[in-house]
């Protein structure tokens, strides 16, 4: 319908040989047949009233060069069209706004299209150099569990829904058997911390405490010495009308 302004100067006559040129057909008339697209850089009198009508997309000339260079890049796969993206659309009808906002994710980069270095750039001004993003790696587990997808044979998740208290050797007044210090450098076993980082690693809770009522397992050391006092430790954890 006009001529190509960006993203180069093209005279009509030359972009619709170049049409002809990969196999389209031009037409001078909207109704001329079915699915006709129509292509526009400026809003000319013809081009203004199809948009008043609201019936008809617009494109501008720059989606022919983008489907043209596309198919340049793909040698040897099959020539396909371009869909549609909002920065090629000159003018939206309302029923295919949401299709044509499919085609790119929300920064504008498109899902079909290579985009070349410039663009790319355009694209990356436009993204935020920080994101507030928190992830819930229990919750996300929970969903992945609730659809059947279990995480279990993930080495990240091997120990996952495990609570455990890994005895480092350190003893507190009125062998209280409390780990809170967080120092692993005093035990007479490193191989316990060790095994605590690899569980947490692996997805288990780590706990400080013998006593926190939600430990399902107590990683001890070789020297069996502390076993006993631990033992105790919990039987006086646990309150008497669970015992059996």
């Amino acid at each position: 319908m006009t001529e190509s302004l960006l993203p180069e100067k093209m005279a009509k006559a030359e972009l619709e040989q170049l049409v002809k040129a990969n196999g389209g057909k031009i037409f001078q008339t909207h109704t001329a047949a079915a699915d006709i697209i129509c292509v526009a850089d400026k809003r000319v009198v013809k081009v203004a009233s199809l948009q008043k009508a609201g019936e008809t997309n617009i494109v501008f000339p720059s989606w022919i060069l983008a489907c043209v260079k596309q198919n340049e890049q793909d040698v040897g796969m099959p020539r396909l069209l371009l869909p549609f993206e909002p920065g090629h659309m000159l003018f939206t009808t309302d029923q295919a706004k949401r299709r044509i906002l499919e085609s790119t994710d929300q920064y504008a980069d498109s899902f079909a299209r290579d985009v070349d270095a410039q663009e790319l750039q355009r694209i990356l001004d436009h993204m935020p150099s920080k994101y507030d993003f928190e992830f819930d790696p229990a919750g996300f587990k929970k969903d992945m569990d609730n659809h059947q997808h279990s995480l279990g044979e993930l080495r990240g998740w091997m120990f996952s829904g495990l609570v455990i208290y890994a005895d480092c050797g350190i003893s507190t007044e009125n062998d209280q058997l409390d780990n809170s210090t967080g120092s692993d450098t005093q035990g007479p076993d490193m191989r316990v911390a060790l095994a605590r980082n690899l569980a947490r690693f692996a997805g288990a809770h780590i706990v400080h405490s013998i006593h926190d009522e939600n430990t399902t397992h107590v990683l001890v050391s070789e020297d069996l010495s502390r076993v006993k006092n631990m033992r105790q430790a919990i039987q006086r954890s646990v309150p008497s009308n669970s015992k059996p």
